[in-house]
């Protein structure tokens, strides 16, 4: 099955390793013209190059950095929000900084990217946004208690940000 995507324009965030990267060539290979928003010691711009993406260095936890990337690419016809980070420890030996980071990248960080690619969206009224989601927002798994709770909470961005900007020609999905 051939999926086309030539002269839409998608960003993916924490496109440039794992789960991200590999969306991030596949949205390239159907045509897509790519914006990888990653952190700057993921070396996007090299990895993007290698298969005529384009990137910009950005934190998703940080507003204005992602507010900044946005600004430099064109108006998105997707995005992706897949940045993210799983840390293991078990429930007694979280520390507060990995339950802080880990629902700032993971949450908080999809909340920005969220609401920013929905403002560009509504105003065009179209768009698909995906969220990278996880079996264990409902499973639990032992020793992700930090990342358990950030991948639950995505879906409730997931059902509000779908029912306010379904009107709108906007979708909202996860994976």
């Amino acid at each position: 099955m051939h999926i086309e995507f030539t002269g839409k324009t998608a960003i993916v965030t924490g496109g440039a390793s794992g789960i991200g990267l590999a969306i991030s060539k596949a949205l390239a290979a159907a045509g897509a013209d790519v914006w990888i928003f990653d952190l700057p010691s993921e070396e996007a711009t090299a990895i993007a190059s290698s298969f005529g993406a384009r990137a910009c260095c950005a934190d998703v936890a940080d507003r204005e950095s992602l507010k900044a990337a946005f600004a430099q690419a064109p108006d998105p016809d997707v995005v992706v929000i897949n940045a993210g980070v799983a840390s293991t420890s078990p429930l007694d030996q979280t520390s507060a900084e990995l339950w802080n980071r880990t629902i700032a990248v993971n949450l908080t960080g999809a909340f920005h990217t969220l609401q920013i690619a929905a403002d560009r969206m509504k105003r065009r009224r179209k768009g698909a946004i995906v969220m990278t989601a996880s079996t264990n927002s409902y499973d639990g798994e032992p020793d992700l208690i930090a990342y358990n709770a950030s991948k639950a909470g995505l879906l409730g961005l997931l059902h509000t940000a779908a029912n306010e900007l379904g009107p709108y020609g906007v979708r909202v999905n996860a994976v």
